[in-house]
């Protein structure tokens, strides 16, 4: 765009004014600005120079240095590892949660051969077993729906309930077909002790999926210096709530 373009808005609204001086780094594409004009802006009065390779404006007086532009790949690069541990969380607890079911199914069960099992009636402490594993399978569903609730807090909340709900079909699954496997004979028994897990572990997914945010900022609460709390202000903003810190923000965990 030449100089002394009349377009109000623009970084060349006006005659250049004069040029960067020292080291700009574009904060777009990383290109060193240094020797751009610099436009004052006639609507703001704000000096303004255009990166000459990409376009985009900055302000003129704001000091920039080649650090910041590596710290804000490093920042992408950080997030990209954050995601990545929490699809390996995931993974472990998909991978932990079809040992616990298969596990289970043969803890119920006894004898050998493919049709020659059949189901115990003389499991010790049945009702408690029961409970325990059902428990350890709806908190496996809380922590991985909860873990995506709070990483990708800009997902609309209906996207948290159909994870909850898609996740414990793919441990379902794999423990269906290796079960049908071994034991065709209990393949509706089996078939029913699955769809109960998944069941459990989709209930426990929602409770994530509509309470788990609320749940990690009463616990950041407790748990956290409010300086370390303030770097997690953007579960508060994600529900509409003043971030720790901020008047009404510190009083208030959910």
């Amino acid at each position: 765009m030449e100089a002394g373009s009349n377009r109000p808005g623009s970084a060349a609204s006006e005659a250049v004014v004069g040029r960067i001086e020292t080291d700009r780094f574009c904060d777009e594409c990383g290109f060193n600005m240094r020797t751009a004009p610099v436009h004052r802006d006639d609507r703001t009065r704000l000096l303004l120079a255009r990166c000459t390779e990409c376009g985009r404006i900055h302000h003129a007086g704001e000091a920039t240095t080649a650090g910041r532009v590596w710290l804000n790949r490093l920042g992408v690069f950080a997030v990209f590892w954050w995601m990545l541990a929490v699809l390996i969380v995931t993974f472990l607890l998909l991978l932990l949660e079809t040992g616990m079911q298969m596990s289970t199914l043969d803890a119920l069960t006894d004898g050998g051969g493919r049709s020659g099992r059949s189901v115990r009636d003389d499991v010790e402490h049945l009702p408690e077993f029961m409970a325990l594993v059902l428990g350890v399978s709806a908190a496996a569903g809380f922590v991985m729906v909860c873990l995506y609730a709070c990483a990708a807090h800009h997902w609309k909340r209906i996207f948290h309930v159909m994870l909850a709900a898609v996740l414990p079909l793919a441990p379902m699954a794999v423990a269906w077909r290796a079960w049908v496997y071994e034991a065709p004979n209990l393949e509706r028994w089996g078939w029913q002790f699955l769809l109960l897990h998944a069941s459990v572990q989709v209930a426990g997914g929602l409770v994530a999926a509509l309470y788990g945010r609320a749940v990690v900022r009463v616990m950041a609460t407790v748990l956290l210096p409010p300086r370390t709390r303030a770097l997690l202000g953007f579960l508060w903003i994600a529900d509409g709530k003043p971030p720790p810190g901020t008047v009404g923000g510190s009083a208030k965990h959910g």
